[in-house]
């Protein structure tokens, strides 16, 4: 899959993130690069490790680069999370 195809994924669960997370960060653009950091790296693990061949832009592919950027940006907000 090439680097666009996981990208675009990857800011459209950033933005999503930004928009529905709690705004501990307050920086959509900061959501928008953890996202599509996910995306690549999910994208690029799954093509590593023969999940996935990463050949053509599929379904799956759109799952992978989703979960990974939803995953990455959950855990982001998590880790900043202030607790009282």
């Amino acid at each position: 899959m090439s680097l666009l195809a996981w990208i675009l994924p990857g800011m459209i669960a950033g933005i999503s993130a930004s928009k529905l997370g709690s705004g501990a960060t307050g920086d959509g653009v900061l959501d928008v690069a953890v996202g599509i950091f996910g995306a690549v790296t999910a994208g690029w693990l799954f093509t590593r490790f023969g999940s996935y061949d990463g050949t053509a832009i599929s379904l799956y592919g759109l799952f992978v680069a989703i979960a990974g950027a939803a995953a990455l940006t959950v855990g982001y907000h998590a880790a900043l999370r202030k607790e009282p």
